[in-house]
């Protein structure tokens, strides 16, 4: 016999007892036969064999019930196959159900994408000719233009090919990067009979690739009220490179900081400036006649007096063979990277 019977027949047990509070026996269960007037008063068994018999059939409906929510509820689950199919094993056999699909969004560039930054970055150009093989980005926007002087040291960079907005020089010799255009020599913006006057207008210090890197602007004014705005960025260390413009507006000044801060340059050769400007704070006289000097480093401001914002002080050993100066003085140093090759004393 089998376990759902044995539940069957205790719970038809357990309602006739409560149909027939006597303690007689339970009759067996017998739905009649054929033809009997099941329930009529007066046949076998009466209302008692009508009642025994819905009884019965509540049971089995409510066993029916609590066996098939019992294996719901206790069938065993095994782990998800491949291909994310689950596997129920219960009274009724196996069941299959598809597990729902996980969807993944990923944050990574797509391969598209990371190959279009790769063109791009590709497609940067540099400025042509460079001494030592430097490497100077063209600013964007910019091309190579001709230069008025045809000097192949000097490259011109212009919107159009023929504006020499940008002057890029590649310079062994020693630069001023006070001066506009970092030569040793004002150049004339104004007509020398009538005159101007020039004006700090910006200057900032910086590295590229491990050289030294001075910026100066000036504002020049002229007699006949024509005005020039120039900017120089100078790297004063050797070798030296000049980036130029007389054409100075914002943006070609940030264009042009922005070529020398991703410029690949050479090492440099020195540990010098080739460049260097500022007052004299103390002297210290060897015996072979040379001189070692404390240099505050400064800006000339073109009238007001040196800018000097940074009260450090930078050692240089003056050759006996240059000028010697004296604390207070106001100096510009010279050098090859090595050693001073000249020292020029403001105001003597």
């Amino acid at each position: 016999m089998s376990e759902l019977e044995d539940d069957l027949r205790a719970t038809l047990a357990r309602h006739a007892r409560d149909a027939f509070p006597d303690d007689r026996p339970v009759p067996p269960l017998d739905l009649g036969r054929p033809g009997d007037p099941v329930g009529a008063p007066g046949s076998d068994g009466g209302w008692r064999r009508s009642r025994i018999a819905l009884l019965a059939g509540a049971a089995v409906i409510g066993i029916a019930v609590g066996v098939g929510t019992f294996a719901a509820q206790h069938r065993e689950t095994r782990p998800a196959g491949p291909g994310g199919v689950s596997r129920s094993s219960g009274p009724g056999g196996v069941s299959q159900s598809s597990a729902p699909r996980e969807t993944t969004q990923s944050t990574q560039p797509s391969t598209a994408t990371a190959s279009s930054a790769s063109s791009t970055a590709a497609a940067v150009q540099y400025v042509p000719g460079v001494y030592g093989g430097a490497q100077i980005p063209i600013p964007p926007g910019f091309q190579v233009a001709k230069s008025p002087t045809g000097d192949p040291a000097r490259v011109c960079l212009g919107d159009d090919g023929s504006t020499c907005t940008i002057e890029v020089v590649s310079r062994q010799e020693t630069v001023d990067a006070d001066t506009d255009g970092g030569y040793a020599s004002d150049p004339q913006y104004c007509p020398p009979a009538s005159g101007g006057s020039r004006s700090l207008s910006g200057y900032e210090s910086f590295q590229s690739d491990g050289h030294p890197v001075e910026y100066r602007g000036y504002h020049w004014v002229c007699a006949d009220g024509t005005s020039v705005d120039t900017a120089t960025f100078v790297t004063v260390g050797k070798p030296t490179y000049v980036l130029f413009s007389e054409h100075a507006t914002p943006a070609v000044v940030a264009a042009m900081k922005e070529a020398l801060q991703q410029a690949k340059l050479p090492a440099r050769q020195g540990d010098l400036r080739t460049y260097d400007y500022g007052i004299v704070t103390a002297v210290t006289p060897s015996a072979d006649g040379s001189v070692t000097i404390a240099l505050d480093r400064a800006v000339p401001s073109g009238g007001d007096g040196p800018v000097n914002n940074n009260p450090a002080t930078y050692d240089y050993r003056i050759p006996a063979t240059t000028t010697r100066p004296t604390v207070g003085d106001t100096v510009k140093l010279y050098t090859d990277g090595e050693t001073v090759t000249d020292c020029l004393v403001l105001g003597r």
